[in-house]
C-alpha cells in the first residue's frame, strides 16, 4: 500500500506533463500553427515596425500603447493567440503578463520576426 501511495506523485507529474503545452514556439512550430489556423496572429511591434514588414494576416497591437491589454483582449477574445515582436523580448513579456493576469492561451515566436526572416520566410 505504501508503495502504491508513493507512486501517486509520480503518476500526477506524468499525466500533467502530457497536457502541458509549450508557450514559446520555434519558427517552424509557429509557421505550422499559422497554417493550421484557429489562432489570432498578433504583431505587437510599433505601427512603424509593422509597416516595415509583417507576417501575412497579422494584426498590429502596439505593446507600448497605454491601452495594449484592453486592445489585445478585445481583439483576441476567447481565441488562441500567436504573438510576435522584433526579437521575442516584448512577446515574451506579453506572454508573462497575460498568463499571470488573464490566463489567455498565447504562444510567442522565439526570436521574433528576426528569426522568421532569418529562416527565409517572407513578410508582407
Amino acid at each position: 500500500m505504501k508503495r502504491i501511495l508513493s507512486l501517486i506523485p509520480v503518476l500526477f507529474l506524468i499525466i500533467h506533463a502530457g497536457f502541458t503545452q509549450s508557450t514559446r514556439l520555434t519558427v517552424d512550430q509557429f509557421d505550422k500553427n499559422i497554417k493550421q489556423g484557429g489562432f489570432v496572429l498578433v504583431d505587437i511591434r510599433t505601427p512603424r515596425e509593422y509597416s516595415s514588414g509583417h507576417i501575412d494576416k497579422a494584426i498590429n497591437i502596439d505593446f507600448y500603447s497605454p491601452d495594449f491589454q484592453t486592445e489585445f483582449e478585445k481583439a483576441v477574445g476567447n481565441k488562441k493567440a500567436l504573438i510576435y515582436c522584433a526579437s521575442g523580448n516584448r512577446s515574451n513579456q506579453a506572454l508573462q503578463i497575460f498568463q499571470k493576469n488573464r490566463n489567455l492561451k498565447m504562444f510567442d515566436l522565439v526570436g521574433g520576426i528576426q528569426a522568421w526572416k532569418g529562416s527565409g520566410r517572407l513578410l508582407k
